[in-house]
């Protein structure tokens, strides 16, 4: 297929996506790159802190998803690693997703965390700490799109 024709297809499908509110792919603004938003997202830990998060997104309805993570810290504790879950649905617009909860273990009482997503996974970036998190637990940092569908699966 001519580079042309593709770089058309491209343009006409992200012009639709946004139209149409499919967050299963968001169009990036200035240019005709598609971004994938459902699936099953990892991010990796490190030896040192022997961390790791997943997050799970679906799609259920224009415009929203449905998001559902766990997140270790300390592996190598002799009690065990620290856990942190969390379950929210949230809107997408301009590529990002936001959620937030009161949360006593935060100093102004709220937590907050925005996805932003990207052609290859997705940033977290949090405010406070998660009311299910344990100590040291956290779901910030750069995720890579592992699946296009989420872990949990869908016929």
């Amino acid at each position: 297929m001519k580079p042309r024709v593709v770089a058309g297809f491209l343009a006409s499908l992200a012009v639709w996506a946004v139209a149409n509110r499919d967050t299963t792919a968001l169009a990036e603004k200035h240019s005709n790159k598609i971004i994938p938003i459902e699936g099953h997202y990892v991010r990796p830990g490190t030896v040192a802190s022997a961390d790791r998060a997943d997050l799970d997104v679906s799609v259920i309805a224009a415009g929203r998803i449905s998001v559902s993570g766990v997140a270790l810290w300390g592996k190598n504790l002799p009690g065990g690693p620290n856990f942190g879950e969390l379950e929210f649905q949230a809107a997408v617009e301009n590529g990002q997703a936001a959620y937030e909860e009161k949360s006593d273990k935060s100093d102004n009482g709220l937590y907050r965390l925005t996805l932003r997503f990207r052609p290859q996974g997705l940033t977290a970036v949090e405010q406070g700490h998660c009311e299910d998190c344990g100590l040291g637990v956290n779901f910030s940092g750069n995720y890579r799109r592992v699946s296009s569908l989420p872990a949990t699966g869908k016929p």
